[in-house]
This record gives C-alpha cells, structure tokens and sequence, in this order.
C-alpha cells in the first residue's frame, strides 16, 4: 500500500513537470535614448546631401562638350577626311583617329601626315598639300584635290568619362590632356550637385558650356560595424562598406552565422556626445511577421551588435490557441532562417 502510494506521488509529479514548458532565459531588454530617437529610414534630402571623400569613386557621363575655337587637334581625336580628285579604286573617305606622334593613316598609297597640334583649317590644308605637292608622297600625288575635314569626337571625352577614385589630397584627374590645367579637380567636401558645378566650371576653360552627369560608384570613406559575440569567448569585428541603403536585416545576411540564436541591437554615435544612441532589434518582429518598424536603415559608424549567447529570444505578443507565454528561437533549416516554437 505504502509503496503504491509513493509511485503514484513520483508519476503524478513528473507528469505535471513535464507538461510546463521550459523557463525562456531572461533577456534584458535596451531602451533607446529618448532624446535622440532613431529613424528608420533616410529622407531623400539627405541622401542628397552626402559629402564626397577619398577614397570614394564618381562616375562621369558627358553630356555636351564642345572645344572653343581655335581647337587644336590633339591625339586620339577622332576626324573626318573626304578627299575628292582621288581615283575611284582607291579613294580617301572616312574617320581617321589621330595616331600616336599626332600623325592619321592615309593609306599604304597616300602615306600619313601630321595634323596634330593644328586647327581643323591647318590640318584641312595640310592633307591638301601633302597629296598634291609634298615630295613624301610621290605615287600619291593628286592634281589639285578638294580636302574636307571635320572633328567627329575629342579624345578628351575619353579621359573624362568613367570612373574616378578621389585621391589622398581629395582631387580627380581627368587626364593630363589638359595642359595647362593639369587635368586636377577638387572634390573632396561636396555633394554631387556642387561636384558636377566644379567638374563643368572647370572644363569651361577650354570647352563652350560643357554639361556633365555625375553620380556615386561608391561610398569608400563610409563604413559601419558588426560585432559578433559568439558563445565562445572572444568577439569578432567586421567592416563593411556604407552605401546609403544599408538595413539592419542587409548587415546581418552578410556575416551572421545560420545557426544565431541571441539578440541584435544598433549602437549609432551622437555627434557632441558620449551617450550613443541604443536602438534593439526585434528579431522575431523582422523575420517571422515581415515588420520592418526595427529594420532600421544604417548610419555610417553605426555597430550592429549580434549576441548568440543569449540561448532565447523572448516573444511576448498573446496567441490566441495557447495563451500561455511561448518561447520561440531561430533555427536554420538549410539556407532559410525558420521561428520554431518550444513545446
């Protein structure tokens, strides 16, 4: 009778221990700082507003370039020649691209001539000579030839579009062509409008309203953090480069391992304070509901913590088939990060 008693006290009381769920471990919760609350997501305006510095890279497109007169030609100038008095089956008519040592090929019969350094007039009257009169041309020699001459597309435009990395000193070089403006512009501290003014202001020194697109290849200079606090001992730092359009989900895709469980927050640093801004993340909110209200957009310097050693990430939010708390971690099921529920 006794030792009945005893194994129906023993079943009774494991059964009811195991019907409770496991105590979720206690997660402090981060309260961010009143006084500077933390926005989501950033305003076109100061988007717009970002300053270049080295080492960040600009792309420049041409829009309109037209040299002031007299233009002198230059190499890798690119022209048209129409030669009329030639024979038919061996005719002078087409563009010409200007040679290194300023000379453009005529031909094996009509040989090459210089034309650099010369306006378009010059190098007009210069063909003219060369196949009519001069003596380096004697099995090509024309009889009073009529030499058109025109320029197609500057060399310049060559060196000026594309991408330009902005140096130590916070100059771009748009080619040493430009003599004796030695092709150096100062960028560093702009925005993109006041760059493109000081690109297109520049170039009006030898060109006639020149107009110019340019845009941001790459935020180099901008950087911001993620920390790894593994279970281990020991912290991990990564740096990433900051491009503007960086979230808190983008920055945990790129290092965050697939078996995290913990807790994520933002620290972003206040200019002209020693009190950083504290932002947590609702991992949970993030991944399993798709709300975004944690996701917040990245500041340049900002530091994305990662804490795998808190084992739980509490979920608080009532459910109406178990009212009771349940909770809830992050598992990988292959590349996919899937909520699991303790039961």
């Amino acid at each position: 009778m006794y030792r009945s008693f005893i194994a129906a006290c023993c079943f009774l009381f494991f059964a009811v221990a195991s019907a409770q769920p496991p105590s979720p471990v206690q997660v402090p919760i981060l309260d961010p700082n009143p006084a500077s609350p933390p926005v989501a997501q950033l305003s076109a305006e100061e988007k717009q507003l970002y300053r270049l510095a080295p080492p960040d890279i600009i792309t420049i497109e041409v829009i309109h370039l037209m040299p002031k007169a007299p233009y002198r030609l230059r190499m890798f100038d690119i022209i048209t020649v129409d030669v009329m008095g030639t024979p038919q089956d061996d005719p002078i008519s087409g563009f010409f691209a200007i040679e290194p040592g300023g000379i453009i090929q005529l031909g094996s019969t009509y040989g090459s001539v210089k034309v650099e350094k010369l306006s378009v007039e010059e190098a007009q009257e210069a063909i003219r000579w060369h196949l009519s009169m001069s003596d380096a041309n004697p099995t090509g020699q024309l009889t009073e030839p009529i030499v058109s001459v025109e320029l197609v597309r500057l060399g310049a435009v060559q060196k000026i579009v594309g991408k330009h990395t902005i140096g130590p000193d916070g100059y771009i070089t748009l080619g040493p062509w430009m003599s004796p403006l030695h092709g150096r512009v100062y960028v560093e501290g702009l925005t993109i409008d006041e760059c493109q003014g000081a690109i297109e202001f520049y170039l009006s020194k030898l060109f006639e309203n020149p107009q110019v697109s340019v845009d941001i290849f790459a935020c180099n200079n901008k950087a911001y953090s993620l920390v790894l606090q593994p279970q281990t001992i020991g912290e991990r730092v990564l740096r990433f480069p900051h491009t503007g359009n960086e979230t808190v989900l983008d920055a945990l895709a790129n290092a965050v391992p697939p078996d995290f469980i913990g807790r994520v927050w933002v620290v972003r640093p206040v200019d002209n304070s020693n009190k950083p801004v504290i932002m947590p993340v609702d991992w949970v909110d993030i991944i399993a509901y798709g709300k975004f209200d944690t996701n917040y957009q990245l500041l340049s310097g900002d530091r994305v913590f990662v804490d795998s050693r808190s084992t739980v990430v509490q979920d608080k939010r009532p459910t109406v088939a178990r009212p009771r708390f349940l909770p809830r971690r992050i598992t990988a099921i292959g590349n996919r990060m899937t909520p699991m529920i303790f039961r």
